[in-house]
Parts: structure tokens; sequence; C-alpha cells
């Protein structure tokens, strides 16, 4: 009966211990969670490039909470399954931290989540093409942005996509003859844009440029001179297409050929250009399959 009693006793005592060092902990942990926040509110870049080695400051160190008044019941502690001695720490706002034990009684923040701000419509285009994955910290994600290729490189790949389905008709041409010396004429050259898209597009979200040729030549004392072909864009602003709807664009060329010189403008091609962002452009038209970031690594190869 003694052992028992002294069995419980002792095993109070250590769970007492346990209770003792866990709010020790805990305290401390909070009490460097409170530093590291205050001296993130006052841009203390010096303190914070120590604690936080390899991460590019933002501007604006705006916080979602008043660092001055943070308590402790708001810094919400939890060890991290992941490892021993580290701890993830939840703050108002959706912010969180991963804390490291470096001393018996010495904690330091080793990842930030969602302190650094980024527009929603770049974060929302980087985690629907796999650019940035759930549960990256502040750094992580930095490190992926700093790539901004990818950017342009999926713009692209969409414009690619979505120009199958907004697509240029044959042409047609039309040719008058313009009283002049010589042979003037001038051709009309219409095309159809048509809207095989499942959703409508917006005339301001696109433009048609046409590439026209231009040729000509001189004669004189040493014969024919010809000059070399040039190219010039015209641009067509885009109207307002239904999806599965379509409408019908002309450019005009022009050519006199007289028995001195003669010049030839040529309609060449036209095709669809885009004037959205790339982040704006997949929002909007493309349904990205979440594999493009990766996709990409594997051509950079």
């Amino acid at each position: 009966m003694k052992k028992t009693l002294l069995s419980l006793v002792v095993l109070l005592s250590a769970l007492v211990l346990a209770g003792c060092n866990n709010a020790s902990q805990d305290a401390a942990i909070k009490q460097a969670v409170s530093q590291f926040v205050k001296a993130w509110a006052a841009g203390d870049t010096t303190a914070l490039a120590k604690a936080l080695p390899g991460l590019t400051l933002p501007d604006s160190f705006a916080l979602p909470f008043d660092a001055n008044t943070l308590t402790d019941e708001q810094i919400v502690v939890a060890p991290d399954s992941a490892a021993e001695q580290q701890f993830t720490v939840q703050l108002p706002g959706s912010l969180a931290m991963l804390v490291k034990q470096v001393g018996d009684t010495t904690f330091s923040v080793d990842k930030t989540f969602g302190f650094i701000a980024y527009p929603a419509e770049k974060l929302d285009f980087a985690r629907k093409t796999g650019w940035i994955e759930s549960g990256m910290s502040d750094k992580e994600i930095q490190e992926r942005f700093a790539d901004e290729n990818f950017t342009k490189t999926i713009g692209d790949l969409a414009a690619a996509r979505l120009r199958e389905q907004v697509v240029i008709g044959p042409v047609a041409k039309s040719t008058r003859s313009l009283p002049n010396v010589g042979t003037e004429e001038e051709t009309l050259n219409t095309f159809s844009v048509q809207n095989n898209m499942d959703k409508d597009l917006d005339g301001s979200d696109y433009n048609v440029v046409a590439t026209i040729t231009e040729d000509s030549f001189m004669s004189g004392p040493m014969g024919i001179q010809e000059s070399p072909t040039t190219s010039k864009r015209q641009v067509l602003k885009g109207v307002n297409l239904p999806k599965g709807g379509s409408t019908k664009m002309s450019v005009k060329t022009h050519s006199i050929i007289h028995t001195q010189y003669g010049d030839v403008s040529t309609f060449k091609n036209a095709r669809v250009e885009f004037t959205l962002s790339p982040e704006k452009l997949v929002e909007k038209y493309y349904t990205p399959t979440g594999d493009e970031y990766k996709a990409y690594l594997e051509n950079k190869k």
C-alpha cells in the first residue's frame, strides 16, 4: 500500500514538473514570437535579416493585427508532428510560423507563412498552375516567384491554346481599279473571327493584328532597282464575341504600277493577340491543368 501511494506521489510530481516545463517552454516560444512580430511591424530589417537569412524583405511590413497589443492568448502554439523541438504557431489573420528550439530555453523563428502579401490575382494564378503549393513558406514562395520567366511562358502557352479556339477564317479579296496614270488598285481583304470557346470573349481583351508586306521598285539608267520587302502591322480592335459567335474584319491594301516605279502592298496574314496580363488571361479564359509549372521545369532541362 505504501509503495502504491509512493508511486502515485512520484507520478503526480512528474506530471506537475512536466506541466511546469511545458508552461515555461510555451511562454518562451510566445516571447520569441512576440519579439519577432514587433520587429516585423517596426520594419527592423537588421533583426529580420538575422532571423530569416535569405528572405528578401518586402516594401510593406503591414500586419492584419496590432503587434504591440498581441496577447499570449492570440498566439497558439502546438508541437510540430514533422520534427522534434519544432513548433507551429498560429497568429490572427491566418498568419503562421514554424519555431525551432535552439537552446534549453531559447527559441527562434525558422519560417513564416502569410507575412508577405501578394496580389490575390497572382496567388490564384500561381496555385492554379502549380507555381506554388499549399504549405509553402514565405521564403519558398518568394524563391518560386523569382523565376519571372514562368509567367511569360504560361501566358504564351495560354494565348497559343486560346488562339486555337479564336479562329481567323479564310481571306476573301475584293479588288477595284482606281483612276490614275498606270495601274492602281485597292484590295479589300476580308476575313472572319470565330469564337469557338465555351465562354464569351470581350472585345477589350484582344486585338486582331494583320501583317502587310510592301514591295517597291524604280526604273532608271541601270535598269529596275527593287527595294527590300518590308512588313508593317495593322491593329484592328477586338469586338465582343459571344461563345460560338463570329464577326467580319477587313484590311485594305494598295498597289500602283507605273512605267517608272511601282509600290505593291499585300495582305499576308492575321492573328489574334490578347491584351490581358498572363495572370488575368488565365483567370478569365484559360483553364489550367495544375501541371504547367512542372512541365515548364521539364522543358528547361
